[in-house]
């Protein structure tokens, strides 16, 4: 696909073979579909007759009411890229059956074709778009899916014009192995379309959908219960079943008068496949150019009135004169206007109902209204067929669309209430419409009306929520309400107002806008310059109205200001705003400077970025590597990859998305960064947004070698456990061994996930983490549904469960894993080793930790060797503890249980130990509280006194509990008296090093709630 044309389709790098494969699915079978369908018509009147139908429509409505719920409840206990893949094979293998028994002149195999082409129809589009639908994303959708409609109706136009030609050469029955050789091209675009954009859905899901599968019954129930409630969604429900049955009286006739007009059944195949091609390809016509300008004029449901007006001149008509030219013509341009007009308007009807009851509202009008307008319209036929002339069934049909008007009328008025509704309950998402693959050309004057009638609304919510509707869409003719609204008294107005002023190029209000400039709300200062940049076109005025704001007191103003004259060309002073706010001492100035220079992206914006990778705060850090994403400059890359070292979370997040936005020039760096342990854990992150299949074998490569890491450790694990038994002072070698294997096996996934579904992967190891063995069991199902099985099988062999008899661990003694933990090139795993092998008069070890002691490059890992040498024993009774000591308290401590080892010594590093004597206060009810006590050994008691009353005991913790973590959390006075029961020694954490906790380690934040959970229930317990 040319560059030209990819870009006029709205088409971007690397969507072209994709999105072309998409649309090829949506061509073909709609192609084989107007083929078909126009065949299985013929045969069925020319061999049956259009006197059966009425028996059919009911038959029709039934079934398809029964097969739409079970298609439904299947989809919620099976993948549905399973019934995507095989239905187009499963109706290309009934359409062969079918082909054959017309052979066979088999009597009911008509009727049974007849009904089947509709249910057919019905499965395909759900195929289609469901297809579509997991091989694209929601952004994408809004880009392509338009594209995707418009190939299936020149696949449906097409194939009707070639329905002749084809009926000419094969025959009418042989046009259903056309549609057969259709359904199976369609499989084979579909297996290579999932092989292409990898839409497999985990095995979670499968197991959700599972869950979900029962449910189809509760959600017409609600669907039901709205609709019942809804005043708009009732009328709303019996036009749509009245103009089902519209639509089907119409049908009748037609059929009658095909019959009668062409009795040769080719003729009759030919007609009906070019009247459907040149039906299809004018209402494409109408809603590309008709329906626009219409909608916007006189509204979405205007349409629906139109069309029961246009139904009920055209029953009239025909109740007067029934030829064959009117009954074509009628139905033409029913059709016609259905199609091309009122479909846009049916999708967006829904928009009214809260997104959480929408499709469960959508599926009961769709899959019993309708279907019940079907069942009824057949009654009414079988009836009059015997008690009525022919004529008057047109007149039926224009009391029933006089009916249709008045119930649309009242759906209107329905309408325009709810609107108004929806803008006082800011609802902005009623005004547009995002699941109609057209929703982007299309606008509701009635919804714009009302609109523009809430800026002059006495309630401000109601202005503001109206301002931002306007600024989503293109409403000319509010511009002259939203200049007035720019002196609004509410600021968030006047905030919303300006950006629909520029969306509207409203040069109009250029002199009001300058006027904002001045005002005294720095967000209104900062939209109005960019709205002045919007409106300018190059203004030589510009400049001079902006450049005085780069002395404006708040740094986001002179920030906008900055970039907003570095777009309109170099200007020295705005350059220099931005460099010297870079290095400002405020934090917020420094960020508003990244984030300015990053707009900008010239070269010249790289050294401070650069520099600012450095600083001190974590949120100017995250602020760099968001701007160096936007530089203009080669060097982004290889900084951004040597920071992904930062040790905050977030920093390295934003570097990782960074990496990701810049693309394959960073891809090369990022892999090489995976062989440096300080960068791999980011690497792999920045993996995830990279276009990675060039470097799938390094990759694969890559994720062997650490699952051969992670069994490595794994082994040692196991025997680690053994020692555990003997001494507990092996229980830190043991997690840190597990937590090794681990986090080499997590690397190995995350590096596969990149090759297959990385948002899959990474939900199954965030669930590996659970204490629920159903949800680490879906995890580890979900991980061996991925690719490269080869290497993933192995690495969740982790998280299975483990053999503890003697035979799993071989003849290999436990002791050898702390002697090649001693040798490892992790300093921790060392520390770990030397702890643990205090007591261990073993030669080989003994002469390990004797290197260690005296050579070792770590402080920690010499101290502790040297300790186990000596024969140290933990300190019970000294007034120290060691820091290994310290680590392996804190791991029995709850609050810390679960954080890895190395996050625990940074912990311990932190902690200063307290001692108490017995009645010593440690801390007084009401003073300020900054510390959090950990209780290493005695009793605390907790004492309050409430109202003055005599003082009571609330509770007494011992060693491993913990005191005084409300007052810390909360920054207000301690709410209790704390006094030691007997000699107490602790551990104290300061307030702002807690924090810091909580803030860097999600597990610590989780486990301090469930304490205090914990705790409240306890003073409530003793209060009662």
């Amino acid at each position: 696909m040319s560059a030209r044309v990819a870009a006029f389709l709205h088409i971007r790098d690397g969507e072209g073979r994709l999105a072309a494969l998409m649309m090829a699915v949506m061509f073909v079978p709609s192609a084989g579909a107007a083929i078909g369908i126009s065949s299985a018509e013929s045969l069925f009147l020319s061999r049956v007759g259009a006197d059966a139908l009425p028996g059919l429509y009911v038959t029709l409505g039934l079934v398809t009411i029964v097969t739409t719920l079970g298609i439904t409840a299947l989809l919620g206990r099976i993948p549905p890229i399973r019934f995507y893949m095989f239905m187009p094979i499963a109706l290309a293998l009934l359409l062969g059956g079918a082909r054959f028994l017309v052979d066979l002149e088999f009597n009911g195999i008509y009727r049974m074709l007849w009904v089947m082409v509709f249910l057919f129809d019905t499965f395909m589009r759900l195929v289609l778009w469901g297809i579509a639908g997991i091989s694209f994303d929601t952004r994408q959708a809004k880009r392509l899916f338009p594209l995707f409609v418009a190939a299936g109706i020149l696949g449906v136009a097409v194939g009707g014009l070639a329905t002749g030609p084809l009926v000419q050469q094969l025959g009418t029955e042989n046009l259903l192995l056309v549609w057969a050789a259709a359904m199976l091209l369609g499989f084979a675009l579909t297996r290579i379309i999932t092989r292409t954009s990898g839409a497999i859905p985990s095995a979670s899901m499968r197991r959700i959908r599972r869950r979900r599968g029962g449910r189809v019954r509760d959600d017409l129930q609600a669907g039901f219960q709205y609709v019942r409630q809804s005043r708009l969604m009732r009328w709303i429900a019996l036009s749509a079943l009245l103009f089902q049955i519209l639509y089907f009286l119409l049908a009748f006739p037609f059929a009658k008068a095909v019959e009668m007009h062409h009795p040769v059944e080719d003729e009759m195949t030919a007609f009906l496949g070019v009247f459907r091609g040149i039906t299809t390809g004018a209402a494409l016509l109408v809603s590309v150019l008709v329906a626009t300008r219409f909608n916007a004029r006189f509204g979405l449901m205007a349409g629906f009135l139109v069309l029961a007006v246009f139904d009920l001149l055209g029953f009239s008509a025909l109740s007067v004169s029934s030829t064959f030219i009117a009954i074509v013509g009628f139905r033409f341009l029913h059709e016609t206007w259905q199609s091309g007009v009122t479909r846009t308007a049916w999708f967006a009807q829904f928009n009214i109902v809260p997104p959480v009851r929408r499709e469960q509202t959508r599926m009961f009008v769709s899959g019993v209204c309708l279907q019940i307008g079907v069942v009824l319209v057949g009654i009414t036929l079988l009836v009059s067929n015997q008690l009525m002339a022919g004529h008057q069934l047109y007149i039926i049909g224009a009391v029933v669309a006089g009916f249709t008007l008045f119930a649309v009328f009242r759906a209107r008025e329905a309408y325009l209430s709810a609107l108004v509704e929806a803008l006082r309950a800011g609802r902005p998402h009623v005004f547009s419409n995002e699941e109609d693959p057209f929703s982007t050309f299309q606008q509701d004057a009635a919804a714009m009306n009302v609109a523009i009638a809430g800026l002059s609304d006495p309630d401000p919510a109601v202005r503001r929520v109206a301002a931002d509707i306007l600024s989503n869409l293109n409403v000319p003719e509010a511009a002259s309400t939203l200049e007035d609204a720019l002196s609004d008294g509410n600021v968030d107005v006047r905030i919303a107002v300006l950006p629909a002023l520029a969306r509207l190029n409203a040069t109009s209000a250029w002199d009001k806008v300058v006027l904002c400039l001045a005002d005294p709300e720095a967000e209104v200062r900062v939209q109005a310059i960019t709205t002045l940049d919007r409106l300018a076109k190059g203004s030589t005025d510009f400049p001079a109205h902006v450049q005085p704001l780069l002395d404006d007191p708040v740094a986001s103003v002179r920030a906008v200001a900055a970039v907003s004259l570095l777009a309109a060309g170099p200007h020295n002073r705005a350059e220099d705003t931005l460099r010297r706010m870079s290095v400002a001492d405020e934090t917020q100035c420094r960020v508003e400077a990244l984030k300015g220079l990053g707009a900008w992206g010239d070269k010249a914006a790289y050294e401070p970025a650069e520099a600012a990778l450095g600083d001190a705060e974590p949120v100017v850090r995250r602020a760099a590597a968001a701007a160096l994403a936007h530089i203009d400059d080669s060097r982004c890359a290889e900084t951004l990859v040597n920071a992904l070292s930062d040790e905050d979370r977030l920093v390295r997040e934003t570097i990782a998305a960074s990496i990701g936005a810049i693309g394959l020039p960073a891809l090369e760096r990022t892999m090489q960064s995976l062989n440096d342990p300080a960068l791999e854990e980011g690497a792999l992150l920045a993996l995830e947004g990279l276009p990675v299949d060039s470097q799938a074998d390094s990759i694969r490569t890559y994720a062997r070698n650490r699952v051969t890491k992670a069994l490595h450790y794994h082994r040692l694990w196991r025997q680690a456990v053994t020692l555990v038994r003997r001494d507990f002072r092996a229980q830190l070698l043991a997690d840190a061994l597990q937590y090794n294997a681990e986090r080499h096996a997590i690397s190995a996934l995350r590096a596969i996930g990149a090759l297959d579904d990385n948002k899959a992967v990474a939900v199954a190891i965030d669930s590996l983490k659970s204490t629920d063995p159903l949800q680490r069991a879906n995890a580890l199902e979900t991980l061996d549904s991925i690719a490269d099985r080869e290497i993933v099988r192995p690495a969740i062999r982790l998280w299975e469960p483990v053999d503890d008899s003697s035979a799993a661990y071989g003849n290999v003694p436990p002791e050898q894993a702390i002697r090649q933990s001693l040798q490892d090139t992790n300093s921790w795993l060392r520390a770990c080793a030397a702890l643990a092998a205090d007591g261990i008069d073993i030669p080989e070890i003994q002469s390990e930790l004797s290197h260690l002691a005296q050579s070792d490059p770590n402080s920690i890992v010499r101290d502790t060797a040297a300790a186990a040498l000596n024969g140290d024993k933990p300190m019970q009774t000294l007034s120290t503890l060691s820091l290994m000591e310290r680590i392996l308290f804190l791991k029995r401590v709850p609050l810390f249980a679960n954080l890895p080892p190395a996050e625990l010594k940074q912990v311990a590093a932190i902690a200063d130990e307290h001692l108490f004597v017995d009645g010593e206060v440690i801390a007084q009810q009401g003073e300020p509280g900054d510390e959090l006590y950990v209780i290493v050994s005695g009793k605390v008691r907790v004492l309050i006194t409430t109202n003055g009353r005599q003082e009571s005991e609330l509770a007494l913790r011992g060693a491993g509990e913990y005191v005084g973590e409300m007052a810390v959390i909360s920054q207000k006075p301690r709410m209790a008296r704390l006094v030691a029961a007997g000699d107490v020694r602790t551990l104290c954490i300061e307030q702002k090093q807690f924090e810091g906790i909580l803030r860097e380690r999600p597990e610590t934040s989780l486990a301090v709630m469930r304490e205090l959970c914990d705790r409240l229930r306890e003073r409530e317990s003793s209060a009662h």
